[in-house]
């Protein structure tokens, strides 16, 4: 393998170096929105200057409580520009969870949507934040969340206590660059990652640049990763898989994300086939539905190359491999990691045999 190019480098400067060399390409397909390297990271750098505008800088926590959509990737750039740290929340906690967290991680800010479907996230909110909607925004104060000064939407209507995600990066187009202090270095913590807490309460694992930059790039390169590869997304971006792993994977290359904001099997199969995906990740019970689905058949996954399926325990006999050969991962393989140490820490060579490519014990 060729010396890794990201081997000392941050998230930013990672998208800093593809937006210059792959600039026109897409880095983000969502729906109907087709987001380039040269726009992410002209979103990021303003959100940046609009975070720091409202003070947020070095070392403070922004927590983000969003599905699958651009602005995750946005703010979490944005943060590494800052050498803020991503507090990454899951779109389906509920409020002790929500609670715990913010106070645990000492964040500052929130970033948050309104809905989800049917799910209200301020229904949640306000049962952690009681105090929010009489709140000047920006002088939140409290009880549950005492640091917590900045709450964020990403909605079109304003919400009291808060300010709109629009605004804020709005004002992004018209600070004044911040400067001063030494520069970021590969070493400082990009993101904080709640493991599951099966002994105890979640515990935080920090996550430096060194950590997942170079790692993403490596992984890249055993999968083959091309600038024209095309990777279907659904997993969710608060976990290391699916917000640190496979976005540093794809765009260390290039390469585009597909992104879903939740899965479904018919949208996905409709998506592969328009966007040509060559690369799909998923977790045994997206499979499984997909196998399900009466119009599999239908739709043209010609395209699909390589790709990991992670094990929830939901899979059942035969899936891996009805993965490869019915939906037609060619490549397919079953990635093992934590949250630690980065989901995709081991995976087989592609071209090794099937029974080769499954970790034993995951899959009867």
């Amino acid at each position: 393998m060729a010396g890794n190019p990201f081997a000392d480098a941050t998230a930013a400067s990672l998208l800093d170096a593809v937006a210059v060399r792959h600039g026109a390409r897409e880095a983000i397909v969502f729906g109907d929105r087709r987001v380039t390297f040269t726009a992410f990271r002209e979103c990021a750098e303003r959100l940046a200057r609009g975070l720091a505008a409202l003070g947020i800088g070095r070392d403070h926590k922004v927590a983000i409580w969003l599905p699958n959509r651009p602005e995750w990737f946005f703010a979490q750039y944005a943060c590494a520009r800052l050498g803020a740290v991503v507090v990454a929340l899951n779109p389906r906690y509920r409020a002790h969870e929500l609670t715990y967290i913010l106070r645990q991680s000492d964040a500052t800010a929130l970033l948050l949507t309104d809905h989800l479907g049917g799910i209200d996230y301020f229904e949640t909110l306000h049962e952690v934040l009681p105090e929010l909607p009489a709140a000047v925004p920006g002088e939140l104060d409290a009880a549950k969340a005492p640091r917590l000064k900045h709450v964020i939407v990403d909605a079109d209507d304003p919400y009291p206590g808060c300010h709109r995600f629009q605004d804020v990066l709005d004002a992004g187009a018209h600070a004044v660059p911040g400067g001063g202090g030494p520069p970021l270095g590969p070493d400082e913590v990009f993101t904080l990652l709640y493991t599951s807490g099966t002994t105890s309460f979640p515990k935080g694992a920090m996550i430096t640049h060194r950590n997942c930059v170079p790692h993403g790039w490596n992984v890249g390169e055993v999968l083959r990763m091309t600038p024209d590869d095309r990777v279907l997304h659904a997993l969710p971006a608060a976990g290391t898989w699916g917000g640190v792993n496979i976005p540093l994977v794809t765009w260390s290359h290039g390469a585009c994300l597909v992104l879903m904001d939740v899965f479904d099997p018919l949208r996905a199969l409709q998506l592969i086939e328009r966007e040509r995906c060559t690369v799909w990740n998923a977790v045994d019970a997206m499979v499984k539905a997909t196998l399900e689905h009466p119009d599999l058949a239908r739709y043209d996954r010609a395209s699909l190359r390589t790709g990991g399926l992670g094990s929830t325990g939901g899979g059942g006999h035969g899936l891996f491999e009805a993965w490869i050969e019915t939906i037609g991962v060619r490549h397919g393989y079953e990635p093992y990691g934590m949250t630690e140490v980065n989901a995709m820490a081991l995976c087989h060579e592609l071209d090794e045999p099937v029974e080769l490519r499954k970790l034993p014990g995951v899959n009867p």
